[in-house]
């Protein structure tokens, strides 16, 4: 089980366990600091007692899903016989003693602002099952697999994060991008909410190139004017309200999630706009690749800022 604070301890301050498994999450370390509301107003004193935490209020996770050749990007071994370095060079970074690839100029020149941890390892040896101990931080009872994604499974990490910190500005405070994960043909395990429920599934949106707006869905239809969806909530609300006895079942109350969930994005102008990169100077949509990576990059900003 994941421990993020013990009592012998501040409650601020994380075991290095625990932050290598968080890391082994993603990049949700960046919000460890603020998985637990802070008690009897001390938010101000938890800023001063653990400044290393940051002030971040987004954190976008880049998951290369198979991985990167690290001995080409990360960690290169120009020192290694060419079997194993590969055909590519290295390159000097700023900081002291970091070399990178030949192929990550820019990165090289913030690398003063950045970590990178060549000290994580694991023992699963396929893709599949390797994607969920990357979402979870635990080894899939498969292990060395591709299960398919179960109502079983442990939930991601984001999900864990909606659970902790239900209240959000953002209607849908995680979202996966250019996604799921395929292992190989169905979305793997360990990306969705799993024992918490559906309701706490991030919200996944796939090919992002296929038209600007990435859900065209969200565009309001000049023949269902707001005060006709109003309606429409309205009724949808009372025929639940006389269904009530069915509210004990999780499906039903998935379901009035999801409603909710909808209905709010469809009433919000600024989430509509942040999904349409149609908005974005071309010359700057170029930069990102006109491709599915870098067109989710460029949504994922658009999404936090």
């Amino acid at each position: 089980m994941l421990r993020l604070f013990t009592e012998e301890r501040s409650r601020r301050r994380i075991l290095w366990r625990d932050l290598l498994s968080l890391c082994g999450w993603g990049t949700l370390s960046g919000l460890a600091g603020s998985l637990v509301p802070p008690v009897n107003g001390e938010e101000e004193q938890a800023s001063s007692a653990a400044p290393g935490f940051g002030r971040a209020k987004s954190v976008i996770v880049v998951f290369t899903s198979g991985g990167q050749s690290q001995h080409e990007t990360w960690d290169p071994k120009p020192l290694a016989p060419e079997q194993i370095r590969g055909q590519f060079g290295s390159i000097r970074s700023r900081v002291p003693g970091l070399l990178l690839g030949e192929h990550m100029p820019r990165i090289a020149q913030v690398t003063d602002r950045l970590t990178v941890i060549r000290s994580m390892s694991h023992e699963d040896l396929d893709h599949g099952s390797a994607v969920y101990l990357m979402f979870t931080g635990q080894y899939h009872a498969r292990k060395s697999s591709n299960p398919p994604a179960s109502p079983l499974d442990l939930p991601c990490y984001s999900s864990v994060y909606r659970r902790l910190r239900p209240r959000s500005p953002f209607v849908y405070p995680a979202m996966h991008v250019n996604g799921p994960a395929l292992t190989p043909r169905f979305a793997g395990a360990g990306q969705f909410g799993g024992l918490l429920g559906r309701d706490l599934d991030p919200f996944v949106v796939g090919d992002v190139t296929a038209e600007d707006e990435v859900i065209p869905e969200l565009r309001p239809l000049e023949e269902l004017p707001s005060v006709r969806l109003h309606r429409r909530q309205t009724l949808l609300q009372s025929i639940e309200n006389a269904q009530r006895s069915f509210a004990q079942n999780s499906r039903m109350g998935d379901m009035q999630t999801l409603y909710r969930q909808a209905f709010e994005m469809l009433d919000r102008p600024a989430t509509r706009h942040a999904f349409d990169l149609s908005r974005e100077p071309e010359p700057l949509r170029n930069r990102y690749g006109r491709n599915r990576s870098g067109q989710a990059c460029l949504l994922a900003r658009r999404l936090v800022a």
